[in-house]
This record gives C-alpha cells, sequence and structure tokens, in this order.
C-alpha cells in the first residue's frame, strides 16, 4: 500500500498480511523491508519526475536525431534520448561542461563498478559516433532506467533487521545513491541541452535569489550554468550533487 506523507512516499509491505502477526522476525523483516522501499520508491519518483521533464525538453527543442545508417552501426534505435545525446555532441560542444557535471557522472560510475548488479554498465562509459562526454551520462542513466521500467533492477531487500539492524547498510543505501546520482544527471543534463537551445539567444531571468532573497537578473545562459549550485545547507529540498 502506497501513503503521501509531507517529505516521503511511504511503502507499507505489510497492510494485509496478517501471517506476519505470529513471528516476530517476520514483523522486525517488514519492519526493515517497508523502510527501505520506502526510502527506495521517493527516490524513484523523485527520478521519474525528472526524466519526465527531461522528455519534455527534448520535445520542445525537437532535436533532428541520428541517420539510419548510424543507428544501425551503433545499435541505437534514434529514440529520443539517442536524439538528445547527437544534440549535445553536434550543439552543445565544445562549451565547457556545466559545472559538477563531469563529478557527477565519475562518481556515478564508481557507485556502478561497486555495485554487483551494475558492474557490467560501469564499463559502458565510451563515447563515440554520437556521444560526447556532454551526452555519457544521460546514455548510462538511459540503461539503468530501462531496468528499472522494464522490471528486471533488483531491488533491495534487507540484510538485517531487528534492533540491531534498523540503519540501511553500504550495500542498500548503494541502491539508493545510484537512482539520487542518476536523478542529478538528468538535471545537469538537461541544463546542457537548453544551454544548447539558447546559445544564440539573449534574454534574461529571474530564477536566482541573492543572499537577501531578492531576485538577480542575468541572461539565461549564465543562469543555466549555475542555478543548481545552491548551497544545500540552506536549500534542504535540494539533493546533494558530491558527498
Amino acid at each position: 500500500m502506497l501513503q503521501v506523507s509531507k517529505k516521503w512516499l511511504s511503502i507499507n509491505t505489510s497492510k494485509f498480511d496478517d501471517s506476519i502477526l505470529y513471528c516476530g522476525s517476520a514483523w522486525e523483516y517488514e519492519v526493515k523491508r517497508k523502510e527501505i522501499l520506502t526510502h527506495l520508491v521517493t527516490k524513484l519518483s523523485i527520478f521519474n519526475f525528472t526524466w519526465g521533464g527531461f522528455e519534455t525538453v527534448v520535445k520542445v527543442i525537437a532535436p533532428s536525431g541520428i541517420s539510419i545508417e548510424q543507428a544501425k552501426k551503433l545499435g541505437r534505435k534514434n529514440e529520443i534520448v539517442d536524439r538528445a545525446i547527437y544534440f549535445l555532441k553536434q550543439e552543445y560542444d565544445p562549451m565547457p561542461l556545466v559545472p559538477l557535471y563531469d563529478e557527477t557522472v565519475a562518481k556515478l560510475r564508481l557507485m556502478l563498478k561497486e555495485h554487483p548488479g551494475y558492474f557490467e554498465l560501469g564499463k559502458r562509459f565510451k563515447e563515440d559516433e554520437i556521444t560526447s562526454i556532454s551526452g555519457i551520462g544521460l546514455h548510462i542513466v538511459r540503461m539503468i532506467r530501462n531496468d528499472f521500467a522494464h522490471g528486471s533492477a533488483d531491488l533491495p531487500i534487507p540484510s538485517d533487521w531487528g534492533e540491531k539492524g534498523s540503519a540501511i547498510s553500504l550495500s542498500e543505501q548503494l541502491n539508493l545513491d545510484i537512482i539520487d546520482t542518476s536523478s542529478r544527471i538528468l538535471l545537469l543534463t538537461i541544463q546542457m541541452l537548453l544551454l544548447a537551445h539558447y546559445k544564440q539567444q539573449d534574454f534574461t531571468v529571474d530564477i536566482l535569489k541573492d543572499d537577501e532573497g531578492m531576485p538577480i537578473y542575468d541572461d539565461i545562459k549564465v543562469v543555466l550554468r549555475v542555478l543548481h549550485l545552491s548551497d544545500f545547507k540552506t536549500n534542504q529540498n535540494q539533493m546533494k550533487l558530491i558527498t
């Protein structure tokens, strides 16, 4: 059963299972399982909303995409992700990457190599005819997303429970961190897509705020490069880029 609280989407795995009331260990296991899945579903919900935003941005930009020959050669389908990746290579490069993008992609790569379910994926951070460093994060995140969308991803299960197992284990936390970092890469990629889209245009926006909370008017290209650098300590709703 799914419930919504102020900060979390809560999963109750024992709502309709009375049998666990007759076994203390089973109850403790379900309590821990509920805790893990609550964190997981919350992270996945953020990721799915971010993915929807990414798809909307690409539809607005409407990049032309790659040729049929390129798609066949690289085993791609010229889907929305491939069009976005190629658009970045053609229109964003050689502009500097947005701050902390490179470090965030490197962080994801390291986590995937440490996760037994994603170890092979950690080896696929490679550039090719349509993929440059600006699109490599999106390329990998697409494959992580497909695992969840197709039901083939390994869901975390409690490795310990009871009084001594109340904290989330390192392996369980790694699952959550991979999703968190994937969401961040999507957001940074959206910024680069918009930077490429607006690179020939000049207009100001007031998205940023100064120390006193007053709006800062600046060029869209400046704003898109720095809007993610808000201080995490003063904005608890913002996910940390690098830990």
